[in-house]
């Protein structure tokens, strides 16, 4: 394959702030922006037409593979079926993941390969962001109080020694906290 039709980080982009960025029922799907003749590389026909192609990236958090897909978007309307990139190369996979797992982790607060695709779609984790979204300042910072005292607790009791670790703030939310709002009965002002 000529090297000037590969797939870098020079000729693409990914961006979770404008809804590029999608958690679909097993898979993280990424709209990829190209910027690179997509006939030369797909081996399509657009170029002397109205016609254009979207670009698509799944991650399949479950098996850890990467599938790259576009669809012709054709003048008249219609649109063709999906289709599988069957040659996609490991150096633009490997290009592809990191832009993906970048915006992931902005918009997450952590990587790809860490996401529980089961945990998310069988426990209210897709309400959290909703959750965090309708948070005031003062909530938030009694949130990060709270955790900080969890955190304190531990080094002040050496509860490390013992083997414990901390949880991460949606465990902790989910577990200690709402036992703190449970026993100190705090108002969410919602």
């Amino acid at each position: 394959m000529d090297g000037r039709y590969l797939i870098t980080e020079d000729n693409i982009s990914i961006n979770s702030d404008c809804d590029e960025l999608i958690l679909m029922d097993d898979y993280i799907n990424a709209y990829v922006a190209t910027w690179f003749d997509v006939d030369k590389r797909f081996g399509t026909q657009t170029n002397d037409s109205d016609d254009y192609i979207n670009v698509y990236a799944n991650y399949f958090p479950k098996t850890k593979e990467l599938e790259l897909s576009y669809i012709i978007k054709y003048a008249n309307g219609e649109d063709s079926d999906e289709i599988i990139v069957d040659d996609l190369q490991p150096s633009e996979a490997t290009v592809i993941y990191k832009l993906m797992d970048k915006e992931f982790r902005k918009e997450f607060g952590y990587g790809m390969k860490d996401f529980d695709m089961d945990y998310y779609l069988n426990s209210n984790e897709g309400d959290r962001v909703n959750f965090f979204e309708n948070l005031s300042k003062d909530e938030l910072i009694k949130i990060l109080h709270a955790y900080d005292g969890y955190i304190q607790d531990a080094n002040e009791n050496n509860r490390y020694q013992e083997g414990w670790f901390p949880v991460c703030l949606s465990e902790f939310i989910d577990n200690e906290y709402c036992q703190l709002l449970a026993d100190e009965e705090l108002d969410w002002g919602g």
